[in-house]
């Protein structure tokens, strides 16, 4: 499975106006959050603690 995740700072107050990552997992697919919910969670919440 691999999920990508985009967000953007619409005020510019971030160094980049867009961040974005890529993560591969062993499990899941095309439908992450029923598929693998906990590694969704945890993926996203990596993201935005980098933020």
């Amino acid at each position: 499975m691999q999920a990508y995740s985009v967000t953007a700072d619409p005020d510019g107050l971030l160094p980049l106006r867009a961040r974005q990552a890529r993560s591969e997992f062993a499990t899941g697919g095309h439908y992450a959050a029923l598929q693998a919910p906990e590694l969704l969670v945890d993926d996203i919440r990596t993201f935005f603690s980098a933020l």
